[in-house]
C-alpha cells in the first residue's frame, strides 16, 4: 500500500499515513485485516553503552480511539554480545546448554567413534564449525582420544563441550590344552576369553556344529577357532594338541601311580622300584604354568596342591611319554 511517512521532531514521533487503505473487517478476513510497517532509522550520536529506548505504537482507524501496541525495549551496545536472558523481542531466554553423547570405538585399532552434539535452550539455530543445525549434529569417524567442540547459537552465545573416545581392550584367551595319548582321540582344548566386549561366541573350523568354548575328544593335531565378541570383533587362534606316546611303548617295566585322584590337596606319586632310567616329572596348572618339577627323586613323591586342575607330565630320557590329569578339590 502507498504510505506517507511524517516525522514530528518536537514529540519524537513517526507517523505513517495510509490513505484509503480500506482493510477488510477482522470478522470477515482476519489475515487481510492485519498489516505491518518496516522501517530503519539512525540513532542519535550521544547514546551511552546499554542505553535503553522504549517504543510503542498507536494505530488509528478513521476517527476511532487508537489501538495501543506492546512496548518494545531496544538496548544499544557497541558490541553484540551473548543473549542469554532476554530475547530480541523481550521474551525470556534460557542460557545455551548443549550436551554431547559419545559412541565409543567398537574394536581396538578402528576409527569409528562418534559424538552426537545436541543443542538445547539458547536461541536456535545452533552452529558448529560455522554450519547451522536445528537440533543435533553427529561428528563421525573419530579415533581414540579427547575432543573439544565449540557450539554457538543465534544469540551469539557459545559453549565448549569435551568428550573422550575410548576403545575396548583386545580379545585375549586363556587356554587349557590336554594332549592326546598315543593314537587316541582324548585330547581337549578349553578357552577362557577376556577383554573385548562380552558376550563371546566360538566357531571351530574343524567342526561347524561346535560353538562352545571347549572342544573335546580331539586327536593330536592343529585346530583353529574364531572368537567373536559382542561388538563383532574377532580373534583367530590356532592351537596345537600334542600327541604323547604310550609309556608302555618305551619301557614296559615302568609303572607309576597317582593317588588319590581327585584329591583334597595332597597327591602321592609312586614309581616302580625297579625303574632306573633318567626321568623328570613336571606339574602344570590349567593356565599352562609350571608349578613344580622333580628330577630322579625317590620312588614316592608327596605333592601339596591348591584347588584346580593339573597336568602331570612324565619324561623319560628327555622324551615326553605320558600325561595324567589330576583334579584337586580343597
Amino acid at each position: 500500500h502507498a504510505v506517507l511517512p511524517e516525522i514530528n521532531y518536537y514529540t519524537n514521533t513517526l507517523h505513517f499515513h495510509f490513505d484509503n487503505i480500506l482493510l477488510p473487517d477482522s470478522t470477515i478476513n482476519l489475515a487481510g485485516s492485519q498489516g505491518q510497517v518496516s522501517f530503519v532509522f539512525e540513532h542519535i550520536k550521544n547514546l551511552e553503552e546499554k542505553d535503553e529506548i522504549f517504543n510503542e505504537a498507536e494505530i488509528y482507524f478513521d476517527f476511532n480511539p487508537p489501538i495501543i501496541t506492546n512496548e518494545v525495549v531496544n538496548t544499544f551496545v557497541s558490541e553484540f554480545k551473548c543473549i542469554d536472558s532476554i530475547g530480541p523481542n523481550g521474551e525470556d531466554i534460557l542460557p545455551l546448554d548443549p550436551f554431547a553423547t559419545v559412541q565409543n570405538i567398537f574394536c581396538i585399532g578402528e576409527a569409528n567413534g562418534a559424538v552426537r552434539l545436541t543443542g538445547l535452550e539458547g536461541i536456535p539455530p545452533y552452529y558448529f564449525l560455522g554450519n547451522p543445525f536445528e537440533s543435533e549434529v553427529v561428528v563421525q569417524d573419530l579415533d581414540v582420544g579427547e575432543y573439544s567442540f565449540i557450539i554457538s547459537d543465534d544469540g551469539n552465545c557459545t559453549d565448549t563441550l569435551s568428550a573422550f573416545i575410548y576403545e575396548p581392550d583386545s580379545i585375549s584367551l586363556s587356554l587349557e590344552v590336554v594332549p592326546a595319548t598315543a593314537n587316541n582321540s582324548d585330547g581337549s582344548i578349553s578357552l577362557f576369553p577376556f577383554g573385548g566386549t562380552p558376550p563371546y561366541s566360538f566357531d571351530w573350523t574343524h567342526d561347524e556344529n561346535l560353538n562352545a568354548n571347549i572342544a573335546e575328544n580331539l586327536p593330536a593335531g592343529s585346530y583353529e577357532v574364531i572368537v567373536t565378541d559382542g561388538n563383532d570383533c574377532t580373534r583367530v587362534e590356532e592351537i596345537v594338541v600334542d600327541g604323547l606316546s604310550n609309556i608302555n611303548e618305551l619301557n614296559s617295566e615302568l609303572v607309576w601311580k597317582i593317588h588319590p585322584n581327585p584329591s583334597s590337596g595332597q597327591v602321592v606319586v609312586d614309581f616302580d622300584s625297579n625303574f632306573n632310567q633318567a626321568w623328570r616329572l613336571q606339574i602344570f596348572n590349567s593356565l599352562g604354568q609350571l608349578v613344580n618339577q622333580f628330577d630322579e627323586s625317590e620312588n614316592q613323591l608327596e605333592v601339596n596342591l591348591g584347588e584346580g586342575i593339573y597336568l602331570f607330565l612324565l619324561s623319560v630320557d628327555g622324551v615326553n611319554i605320558v600325561t595324567k590329569r589330576v583334579i584337586v578339590n580343597n
